[in-house]
């Protein structure tokens, strides 16, 4: 690397600066790159043309004298806002690189793992609170936030106010608080009406959705549920009710698509809306009840048809018992007597079925009963001058 002219400027700045953390400061590079430099060891191409730049841009040009060029000067930390104590001594306080020092100085990201141990250093030390100040425009910034969070109260009331989402607010607020200019604790109480939480939850009917649409966490809701005197009694009063209106809206979904008030029968043939006839019938108690409340009229010949049905059902019902008393008796008159299982096998019955048949024709003295309890049978009663006998 052919940097002998540029490598005397090097040298000389980082005497001018007061050693080579300090010089890497300025420079915004790693202390071991001005090394490799020096010793005019291998340095990548990117790191090698960035560090032409600099030293044509920020050395050669700076022409400054050593006490004017030194970070520990008083000019310099007004002009920069960089550090009111030696650059070596905040390096090591903190562990970090100068680099990094510079970005935190400047405002600028910073790896998430160096900022929470940055963090840590300043909770462990706090007289290291005192070793990094920004720019006065931006203290300035961090203080007027803060008290307008402390007139305010909430921090979405302060993104309003200045045009800041709440989570800007809230960073703003904990970097004041790691600089040292204020003390913020995380207490925000965000506003939402108790009226609201109730339709939310009617409509979502779950409280993890509703924290969601409400941008807080569910813990906070549940303590929001509390300071409203909501109850778990209310709340399933509340989802009732919700599930009720979430009924009625796909029940006027389905009359739309259907031009008319649909029936039971059309609900229970589709696989889609079987689902909200027995949803209606759990939470009205039946479907007549869904229907008066809403003043829904019945369907045409509900009556009617409901009558022939019944009707149809009682004449089958009619002749199959009719057909199995005579199944029973042809059975009977051909033996003297016969046990229920042998009755049942012969007529192709069930024994429920056949012993259903058998009370009948005790009841009306054509059948009797024969023998003990284990060994009972049965026998057709003989019919003499209109008399069994």
């Amino acid at each position: 690397m052919e940097l002998k002219p540029e490598i005397l400027r090097l040298r000389s700045f980082i005497e001018e600066c007061g050693g080579i953390y300090n010089a890497s400061f300025k420079l915004g590079v790693r202390p071991s790159t001005l090394t490799k430099a020096l010793n005019e060891r291998y340095l990548s191409q990117p790191t090698t043309k960035k560090l032409h730049s600099m030293i044509e841009t920020k050395i050669t040009s700076s022409g400054t004298s050593r006490s004017e060029s030194k970070l520990g000067s008083s000019s310099q930390l007004k002009e920069k806002s960089i550090i009111t104590t030696d650059i070596i001594e905040a390096w090591s306080k903190l562990g970090v690189h100068a680099s990094i020092l510079k970005k935190i100085v400047e405002g600028a990201p910073i790896p998430r793992g160096m900022a929470k141990k940055i963090r840590s250093a300043f909770k462990n030390s706090p007289e290291l609170k005192g070793i990094i100040f920004h720019k006065p425009s931006m203290v300035e910034r961090l203080l007027y936030v803060y008290n307008l969070y402390r007139e305010k109260g909430t921090l979405d009331a302060v993104g309003k106010e200045i045009g800041l989402t709440r989570e800007r607010v809230r960073q703003l607020l904990v970097k004041g608080t790691q600089l040292g200019l204020f003390e913020y604790k995380a207490h925000d109480y965000p506003f939402i009406p108790k009226e609201k939480i109730i339709e939310d939850y009617k409509k979502f009917l779950n409280l993890n959705v509703v924290a969601r649409r409400n941008n807080i966490s569910a813990s906070y809701l549940h303590k929001l549920l509390t300071a409203y005197n909501i109850t778990e009694k209310d709340l399933q009063s509340i989802r009732i009710e919700g599930q009720k209106l979430k009924c009625i809206d796909e029940y006027d979904r389905i009359r739309v698509k259907l031009d008319h008030h649909p029936t039971t029968t059309e609900l229970q043939r589709s696989k889609l809306w079987r689902y909200l006839c027995i949803k209606i019938t759990k939470l009205w108690g039946s479907f007549e009840a869904f229907r008066e409340e809403l003043n829904i009229p019945r369907p045409p010949s509900f009556v009617e048809a409901t009558q022939k049905w019944r009707d149809h059902k009682r004449r089958v019902a009619l002749i199959a018992r009719m057909q199995h008393l005579d199944c029973v008796r042809e059975c009977l008159s051909t033996s003297a007597a016969m046990a229920i299982s042998q009755i049942a096998s012969d007529c192709s019955l069930t024994i429920a079925r056949t012993r259903r048949i058998l009370g009948l024709l005790i009841a009306t003295k054509e059948v009797t009963k024969q023998g003990g309890t284990s060994h009972t049978k049965y026998c057709l009663v003989e019919r003499r001058g209109g008399r069994w006998v």
